[in-house]
């Protein structure tokens, strides 16, 4: 017999899959939409201290990664391709927890937490990943 709770807490993080396909999605068409409009932004940081800060050069970057351009990438910040395959790696990772979601309800609900425990422990991982590495 399957859980209410459950299938509460698997549709709410279903919800929430979509709207980080969504987020991920308007991130990678970020650079190109402001290619599209011609449109450039300056670092405020950098005016008003001075000095770049940590994610200067990051949209650039992640509109070279798209180029498949990585070297050009790294040149404008190092963080920039560890992003791209970050957003990359979310979206399937995402799409995929839909996908069993959709066609295997049962196994999911049955799964819920083991699940979310990933996906909280990839998430940790990756942002200490970027944070010993990266300084």
């Amino acid at each position: 017999m399957r859980n209410p709770k459950n299938i509460k807490e698997s549709t709410a993080y279903g919800i929430f899959n979509k709207i980080i396909i969504l987020l991920i999605l308007f991130a990678i068409a970020y650079p190109i939409i402001l290619e599209l409009l011609n449109i450039n932004f300056s670092c405020q940081y950098k005016q008003l201290f001075g000095s770049e800060c940590r994610s200067c050069g990051v949209t650039r970057g992640l509109k070279a990664c798209l180029k498949l351009d990585f070297l050009k990438a790294k040149e404008f910040n190092n963080q920039s391709i560890f992003f791209f395959l970050i957003l990359i790696f979310q979206f399937f990772l995402r799409f995929v927890l839909l996908f069993i979601e959709k066609f295997k309800h049962i196994f999911y609900t049955k799964f819920l937490t083991q699940i979310l425990v990933f996906d909280l422990l990839t998430i940790i991982s990756l942002c200490l990943f970027n944070i010993f590495y990266y300084g």
